[in-house]
């Protein structure tokens, strides 16, 4: 049948009015049963909630703008994690194109969530984070925590809520007992493989504890780590250790009780937590548990433990990694040498992802949970701290693919837990909104993968890195200021706060590619990451060896190339280097000086956080963080090139208040309400506080400039002890980059807030000297901050 085009076209137009009523009306300004969305608005922000962080004694007046005369009643529908109010909100002013609706919520104790149902006679639409929507929303509403707010049953551990965290992937952060290297260990800084190993261990990580911290408060050349994450010491075939073939023994690659025993003690006198991963899904093929199943079948006391289809079990070669069979792919042993990049395939039982390297268990097995949870020395308990002696063991569990294990195993497990030590840290593994198990009853917190990935390619991954994960490889991806703020903010409005504030803030882990390669090497891209990281909600959660500008491994995917050695400056690697970041120095310092300021600032370790500025066009972006005592305000510039920044700061700051940036050392003067922030360093930040923690500056000297031959190198050499007082053999060396770049960064001390002299020169391999030809250069050295003193060698 021929339909005539204009029929087609009022089909097709009504139809749209049908699934859409929304987004089409007759005229803005009448009561016509058809809610207009284009204009409702509400925000955070002073203008539409008053006060901007209430204390849990005042009262919050939210806002809401929609269009003039377009609605006949608006409700606040509220929820204060006990009970649910539905409020009729006022019209209490319009101007020429807006109505104004308000209500006042009453104080709360406790963290608070709403959303707005509009209503146009019979037509009715609901507004949150998500923006305007037909149908109630499931999630996304706007929340805020009353500075004070109480913990309520849901308690986590407040060491957590101060917590500066490092990821180690142990068999790759440092060899320290070459005695219990695996046969065939390669050199250190090999390239990484599936299956190679490289001797890291136990006594490797005691030895570098000062390195994390070191226990003085006083110092700043330790990062200031308070608590470390470790990828499984438990014994295993692999580097990984997810394949556990003892739950009751470190690995003897790894060490023994008696190093786990003081690394725990050691660490603890430093301050320093310890976590540890327990892979509680499923063990290794060669578990003597498993394996006693694959000798008995159900004659096994372990037959109920997994899941077997057919018994006796056979095994094959999975060429294709695709877990099923395919023609031509021959039978194995379980413990056969594969061929390279093969994976060990098996029909016969239950696995993890279709790994038959990983039998999975079956967690509602009374056995099992009493051998892991219930019983008297069992796994959650044997190798935790307790209660009567907080430094007798670790200090909590991360639990691997925590989402694919029952809530009747993680229920008994937190409570046996808390039991044995009552501010135990329970953190799960889970990619996306982890809220189901964040009620109370089972985990305490999440790995924060929605920091990197948003909620659909909006996370730091796309907003400041620029590329993202397709296959083996990375492409280019982008994201707006609106669309990652909106994404982040996400996070603070499916999470109660008491695990919104230990989330594990990661820009990267040994599951994903490592930020640096994201943002294709670029060191400026990783400032802006680490000082978002360091300041927003949540633990922010480093991985070995990003602190030092460790990219993937050159020319390998994320994984195996996000498990390189890690890069120390007393080990040369096989490629005759140690740093393979130029900028290793710098980023070090900027790291350090982070987590001096997070730490030093209660404000930035709340959960009360606020978007406050917005820029699309330039890239920019402004929140608050407060606290009882303190507020600070921190921006990122995410382009490339400085930008002015012009912040309303509605009333968190009075005119007259002088804000100082504890990174570039600049200071700034509140007027007329705003703060204008000059001049600010593209893909960098700034921090603005009434009191800074950081004291001393960190300059990098970075020089476009050249050598006539192989085995020369630049230096800077100036007046200042710190620049060698015109030693030229105390002459700081600089580190080449690329093409005729190179840089170097220099911590002055005695030298701070003093004008200096300095130039470049060149020495050849030699020690003999070509001097610079041009008169010296002058730079004014600020008392603090981390700065970048750009010039051009001639």
């Amino acid at each position: 049948m021929r339909i005539n085009k204009l029929v087609l076209l009022v089909i097709t137009v009504m139809v749209l009015l049908a699934v859409q009523p929304g987004l089409v009306r007759a005229a803005v300004g009448a009561i016509d049963n058809n809610v207009w969305w284009d204009g409702v608005y509400h925000d955070q922000t002073a203008t539409y909630m008053n006060p901007m962080f209430p204390t849990t004694s005042q009262s919050a007046a939210v806002k809401l703008r929609t269009n003039k005369n377009d609605l006949t009643g608006v409700t606040l529908r509220i929820w204060n994690g006990s009970s649910v109010t539905n409020a009729a909100m006022s019209k209490t002013s319009s101007d020429a194109s807006w109505d104004y609706w308000s209500y006042t919520i009453p104080a709360n104790s406790g963290q608070v969530w709403y959303r707005f149902k509009l209503v146009d006679g019979s037509a009715s639409a609901w507004y949150n984070i998500y923006g305007m929507q037909s149908a109630e929303p499931g999630s996304g509403d706007f929340t805020y925590i009353p500075i004070g707010a109480s913990l309520g049953s849901f308690n986590t551990p407040q060491w957590m809520r101060d917590a500066i965290v490092y990821q180690i992937f142990p068999e790759r952060f440092r060899n320290g007992n070459t005695g219990n290297d695996p046969s065939g260990t390669v050199a250190w800084g090999s390239a990484p493989a599936t299956n190679n190993f490289m001797g890291g261990d136990l006594q490797g990580l005691i030895n570098k504890l000062d390195y994390l911290n070191d226990g003085n408060s006083s110092t700043d050349t330790d990062l200031g780590i308070t608590a470390i994450y470790l990828n499984p010491i438990f014994e295993s075939p692999s580097n990984h250790k997810y394949d556990t073939a003892n739950y009751e023994a470190i690995d003897d690659n790894f060490g023994t009780s008696s190093d786990f025993n003081t690394l725990i003690t050691q660490a603890h006198a430093r301050g320093i937590k310890v976590i540890l991963d327990g892979v509680f899904n499923h063990t290794s093929v060669g578990h003597p548990f498993f394996q006693d199943v694959v000798n008995n079948g159900s004659a096994s006391s372990y037959w109920s433990w997994y899941t077997v289809h057919n018994w006796p079990i056979t095994w094959y070669d999975d060429a294709n990694c695709n877990h099923v069979w395919d023609s031509g792919e021959v039978s194995v042993n379980w413990n056969a040498s594969l061929a390279a990049n093969h994976c060990l395939g098996s029909n016969d039982y239950n696995s993890w992802a279709g790994y038959a390297s990983l039998p999975n268990l079956v967690n509602t097995n009374t056995a099992i949970q009493q051998y892991f949870i219930t019983n008297s020395n069992s796994i959650a308990k044997r190798w935790l701290a307790t209660n009567a002696n907080a430094n007798a063991g670790a200090d909590g569990w991360r639990l691997d693919v925590g989402n694919e294990v029952e809530d009747s195993f993680w229920q008994p497990f937190r409570t046996t837990v808390k039991n044995q030590k009552s501010d135990a840290f329970i953190v799960g593994e889970y990619w996306g909104n982890a809220s189901y198990w964040l009620s109370g009853s089972m985990w305490d917190s999440t790995m924060n993968y929605r920091l990197v990935y948003g909620t659909g390619n909006n996370g730091t991954e796309c907003f400041i890195g620029g590329s993202q994960e397709s296959g083996n490889n990375l492409i280019p991806c982008s994201a707006s200021v609106d669309a990652f703020d909106l994404a982040m903010y996400a996070n603070k409005t499916d999470y109660m706060w008491q695990a919104y504030t230990t989330v594990f803030n990661l820009l990267d882990s040994h599951d994903a590619w490592r930020f640096l390669s994201q943002a294709s090497g670029d060191q400026w891209k990783l400032y802006a990451a680490a000082i978002f990281q360091m300041t927003y909600t949540g633990a922010p959660t480093i991985y070995y060896g990003d602190e030092v500008g460790m990219a993937n491994y050159t020319g390998l995917p994320k994984d195996p190339g996000n498990r390189a050695a890690m890069e120390w400056n007393d080990i040369t690697q096989p490629d005759g280097k140690t740093f393979h970041n130029p900028y290793h120095d710098s980023i070090s310092a900027l790291y350090r000086d982070l987590i001096r300021v997070r730490l030093g600032h209660p404000a930035l370790r709340s959960p009360q956080i606020a978007t406050i500025y917005r820029n699309n066009t330039d890239i920019t972006y402004a929140y608050a963080r407060k606290s009882s005592s303190e507020t600070a305000i921190v921006a990122i510039n995410n382009s490339a090139s400085p930008k002015n920044l012009t912040i309303l700061l509605y009333g968190l700051f009075a005119n007259g208040t002088v804000l100082k940036d504890e990174l570039s050392g600049n200071s700034y003067t509140v007027s007329g309400g705003n703060v204008v922030i000059s001049n600010l360093s593209g893909h960098f930040g700034a921090i603005l506080v009434t009191t800074p923690v950081l004291t001393k500056p960190h300059i990098t000297f970075q020089v476009n400039g050249y050598v006539t031959s192989f085995g020369q190198n630049i230096f800077v050499v100036g007046s200042a002890p710190e620049l060698g007082s015109w030693n030229t053999n105390n002459a700081i060396p600089l580190n080449w980059v690329d093409s005729d770049s190179w840089a170097g960064m220099v911590t002055f001390t005695t030298s701070k807030g003093t004008t200096v002299q300095y130039k470049y020169i060149v020495k050849n391999p030699d020690g003999s000297i070509i001097w610079e030809s041009d008169p010296n250069h002058s730079y004014a050295v600020p008392n603090w901050g981390d700065l970048f003193v750009t010039d051009t060698w001639h």
